[in-house]
């Protein structure tokens, strides 16, 4: 039976009692800092972890207690290394053009990256060193996973319609199988010997590890247009997701309604002077900064092409090239998102329409990490195109955008903008039994045609947004130092799952991530790869001070980490 999300704003705001209830940022982290201790000390006391014998009837008590304590600890480490990360890229000793993909190890230890020369990279997460070169794939590889048991298999499938099976510590490649399209998305199950591959409009199931006929990947779904991406549950449930290649049509009933309230009002970017004038030049532009603030804003909305003459320094640099006014009339690229029921106990049976779950229509998803199943198998990440509620407040901007004629031409990804106006949303849909489908928490985002991924930390706790266009709804600060102007702009959003509060921006001024995607381990950071072919991973760093915990936050003295 196919079962379609329910998404009003009334069902949400009852849903929203399922997750933890949203708190002010100061007093969440008074009571995170007072609860530690605590937390600490009841891990340390607690008869599982040491083993003392107790009556029955209080150690399925005290054993809730216990994983509910080591949990609220963990996701306290998650919360607080977010506000301390260091960042340096990876020494590659040539540049391998491009980083399309990366995905680490089940103990974390490695990290494993594609790139436009062809080769998979395995990186040492800690010294960001490349340990190896794994060369074979005669055009780009576009998906790379590491076993789920085995950190020492890692599997690559290419645009040359091949997957390979690689031991890492050998470099060499164990297994290997043509398919007849290239291959854009692959699956290891949770028990590691069944490997779903995406080539085309076909989802295969492959058995790698047999022989003979049984070692042949068996073709299990067939869909109308291409499918895009693949994922098994983390812990091995009978669920399967997969994406199927769409496009948003203004006249589709299937266009949910937007669940979050109004649009979002973002701030404007930070300007910042760091030169040896700097106190005198920030003094005699202080009046200028609103204008100029109110002119980036309107560039964010597809405003003007050139900067006010005011006469600073500021005022004088190059505007940075932004593209709001053409990206806004671009449409992303749209999946259809299906969860079916896959059973192992016969993985090779085909999918058939009543073995799906839930549809989800119009999701945002330029590549395989465009959505994502949680590590705690509860919940789902996608970002969704929808309309907004009848009388809904409008964006000004967009609201522009949609009365004028664009006069592009039309093309799978770029379409002019309709009278009608769609709004895009972050929303976490619900996977357990009791509100299966449903929207629990949802927040509007911008700039969803430069979307690569949306990613769960390892506590479910977090969601990682990455960027791959610098586009003006982006531009987080305008940096002068006396010489030159710097324009950075958002490459990396945080935002917390139980509220959706934007905890962490991550700027930049040259990157633009095609890839992104947490460390295994709460708390251990995370890592992004570039489209100039760039590795940079992030690692917590509690002796540093908290920087950039606001979306336009940027002092002085951390220009260098973002830089």
């Amino acid at each position: 039976m196919m079962t379609r999300p329910t998404c009003s704003s009334q069902r949400q705001s009852s849903l929203r009692s399922m997750i933890p209830p949203r708190k002010s940022l100061t007093n969440f982290h008074r009571r995170r800092g007072r609860s530690v201790l605590s937390m600490l000390v009841q891990r340390e006391i607690s008869p599982k972890g040491k083993f003392v014998q107790r009556k029955q009837r209080w150690s399925k008590t005290r054993f809730c207690t216990m994983k509910q304590t080591r949990q609220s600890l963990l996701s306290w480490v998650e919360a607080e290394s977010l506000q301390h990360l260091s960042a340096k890229y990876c020494p590659f000793e040539h540049s391998p053009r491009s980083t399309i993909a990366a995905s680490f190890s089940s103990d974390g230890k490695t990290l494993a990256s594609t790139h436009g020369d062809h080769t998979v990279k395995i990186i040492d997460f800690q010294t960001g060193n490349c340990l190896k070169v794994l060369s074979g794939h005669h055009r780009t590889p576009w998906v790379v996973r590491f076993h789920p048991l085995d950190s020492e298999i890692v599997a690559s499938g290419s645009l040359d319609q091949n997957v390979r099976l690689w031991n890492v510590t050998t470099s060499e490649c164990i297994k290997s199988h043509d398919f007849d399209k290239p291959v854009a998305s692959m699956a290891f199950h949770a028990e590691g010997e069944l490997l779903a591959v995406v080539s085309g409009h076909k989802l295969h199931m492959w058995h790698y590890n047999r022989s003979g006929e049984e070692s042949k990947p068996v073709v299990v779904l067939k869909t109308r247009r291409s499918l895009r991406a693949v994922h098994f549950h983390p812990h091995g449930a009978p669920f399967l997701m997969t994406a199927e290649a769409s496009e948003i049509d203004p006249l589709d009933s299937s266009m949910s309604i937007a669940t979050s309230v109004g649009y979002l009002r973002h701030p404007p970017p930070a300007i910042v002077f760091t030169g040896p004038e700097s106190s005198r030049e920030s003094d005699r532009v202080s009046w200028e900064l609103p204008f100029i603030q109110g002119w980036l804003m309107a560039q964010g909305h597809g405003g003007v092409s050139a900067p006010p003459n005011t006469g600073s320094s500021a005022s004088r640099s190059s505007a940075p090239s932004l593209e709001a006014g053409v990206a806004l009339t671009e449409l992303p690229c749209t999946v259809k998102l299906r969860v079916w029921r896959h059973d192992m106990g016969d993985p090779f049976a085909l999918m058939k329409p009543d073995s799906c779950l839930l549809t989800i229509p119009h999701v945002v998803l330029c590549s395989e990490m465009g959505a994502h199943l949680s590590p705690c198998g509860r919940y789902l990440a996608a970002c969704v195109a929808c309309v907004p509620p009848p009388h809904a407040e409008m964006d000004p901007g967009l609201q522009t955008l949609a009365q004028q004629d664009s006069g592009l031409a039309t093309s799978p990804t770029q379409h002019p903008v309709t009278a009608h106006q769609f709004i895009y949303e972050l929303r976490v849909y619900s996977l357990q039994k009791e509100s299966y489908g449903s929207v629990l928490v949802s927040r509007e985002i911008r700039a969803a045609h430069c979307l690569t991924s949306i990613q769960f930390s390892p506590t479910s706790d977090h969601i990682l947004l990455a960027y791959g266009r610098h586009h003006g709804s982006l531009l987080n600060s305008i940096v002068n130092d006396g010489e030159a102007t710097s324009h950075f702009f958002t490459v990396l959003e945080i935002y917390r799952v139980s509220d959706m509060e934007l905890v962490r921006v991550l700027p930049s001024s040259e990157d633009e991530v095609n890839v992104a995607c947490f460390h295994p381990s709460p708390g251990a950071g995370l890592v992004y790869g570039t489209k100039e072919g760039s590795l940079r991973i992030f690692q917590s760093n509690t002796g540093a001070t908290s920087n950039l915990t606001g979306p336009n936050t940027f002092p002085e003295e951390n220009l260098s980490e973002v830089a």
